[in-house]
């Protein structure tokens, strides 16, 4: 892999004709390479096609992508720029604490509004500390002012199960609850453990929950260390 992309194999100017394969998230699909002459001309582009040598485009920014997902994400961007016109920027509005203020970049937002095929919006994030990574705990605790702004009301300290979906659209049941620390509400959410194991997620990797719309869906995503 050289930069954003890589050629499988350039040994001649003329290119091998190759239908667009999709790789889905749940799914490995072979690649079959069609070869003419002995002649390959395939590029592996960083949205996880394989096109033909003709088939891709130079972005601005120096990255490459197929002709057919920047059709999709210029859609999915217009979309959500029609959607959120004119409707209030609750992440702003909201006073969050600078260690909690999302910093998903625009290709992760983008990735995730291509799997859901909607707008997404990041909410906030968590560095997750030792004790949020504590397979014993299964718990995350919710920094109180991102709950209170971006989580359903609760009225009563045992809580309720709330469904969120991860970002490969898998759905999820964890209980939402809080208890009385100091005077002060703390927010957790319990009953992860099979969701840490599946995510393998540890301390130190970032958790960032995003709202789905129309509908508003928690979407729950983790961000490991060794990306960052």
């Amino acid at each position: 892999m050289v930069g954003a992309f890589a050629v499988a194999s350039l040994l001649s100017s003329a290119p091998a004709a190759l239908p667009f394969m999709r790789k889905e998230s749940s799914v490995r699909l072979s690649t079959q390479m069609m070869m003419v002459g002995g002649i390959v001309n395939l590029v592996l582009v960083h949205c996880g096609c394989i096109v033909s040598f003709n088939a891709y485009l130079l972005l601005d920014f120096g990255g490459v992508i197929c002709m057919e997902c920047s059709r999709i994400n210029f859609a999915l961007a217009r979309s959500r720029c029609l959607f959120l016109e004119g409707q209030p920027d609750i992440t702003r509005q909201t006073v969050i604490e600078p260690q909690y203020r999302p910093r998903s970049s625009e290709v992760e937002v983008q990735q995730i509004s291509r799997n859901f095929d909607c707008v997404v919006t990041p909410l906030f994030e968590k560095l997750l500390s030792a004790t949020d990574a504590d397979l014993k705990l299964a718990r995350l605790i919710i920094p109180k002012k991102c709950a209170e702004a971006f989580f359903p009301d609760i009225s009563e300290p045992r809580g309720f199960l709330l469904k969120i979906q991860d970002t490969e659209g898998m759905d999820w049941d964890f209980n939402y609850r809080y208890w009385i620390n100091g005077g002060s509400k703390m927010y957790i959410l319990e009953g992860l453990r099979d969701f840490m194991i599946s995510k393998r997620w540890q301390a130190g990797d970032t958790v960032t929950f995003y709202r789905v719309e129309p509908g508003g869906k928690l979407v729950i995503g983790l961000r490991k260390t060794s990306s960052l």
